[in-house]
């Protein structure tokens, strides 16, 4: 069963991106998937694919599409302790991966399920603000269409051949603004 602490986290974060989406107007387009995914995976196993019901995310109406058509969500809430950077480097057990690595591959497999070009693991840390965490591609993508990164908190990360970014969530959105996504989105639809 859910934790109440990570529903109440899934849905602030649903209305904090829905209002900056909209530019400050919704806060309902984007709300939590039905089970965290657990449906998009059931059906899957009996070879049926689920529009925008895989990660912890999805859109309520059509506006938020765009989103959900580049980026697949997952969010994590507390974990403070357990949740270590320095343990990719020193960690003793060297057959199982870091908690946030292990996220970061369960995301990536069911972005690859979905059909998503990117995911975002999104984590909030007891007493801390959201943080993301993304594919380096990505970074340099958004680079490339305009994102401005003069963030001085950031993290480029390499583990086991992955390349990836973290930084505050805010600082992230006040980069990736909706024409970037709608962009992003047009190339992979071969809209140009």
């Amino acid at each position: 069963m859910k934790s109440k602490k990570g529903g109440n986290f899934e849905r602030e974060t649903a209305k904090y991106l829905s209002y900056w989406w909209t530019d400050g107007d919704r806060d309902d387009i984007i709300w939590h998937t039905h089970s965290s995914g657990g449906r998009a995976t059931e059906r899957l196993k009996k070879g049926m694919n689920t529009a925008f019901q895989y990660g912890d995310l999805c859109p309520t109406v059509r506006i938020a599409y765009p989103l959900f058509d580049v980026f697949l969500f997952e969010l994590k809430r507390g974990y403070t302790t357990e949740v270590d950077l320095l343990a990719f480097v020193d960690k003793l057990d060297r057959n199982k991966d870091p908690l946030i690595f292990q996220w970061w591959n369960k995301i990536e497999k069911e972005r690859e399920q979905a059909g998503c070009p990117y995911s975002l693991l999104i984590i909030k840390r007891d007493r801390h603000r959201r943080v993301v965490m993304f594919n380096y591609g990505l970074y340099k993508e958004m680079e490339e269409n305009g994102g401005d990164w003069k963030y001085s908190r950031q993290a480029i990360i390499k583990y086991r051949g992955q390349q990836l970014v973290i930084l505050l969530l805010n600082e992230f959105l006040e980069c990736m603004v909706q024409e970037i996504v709608l962009g992003m989105r047009n190339d992979r639809l071969g809209r140009g």
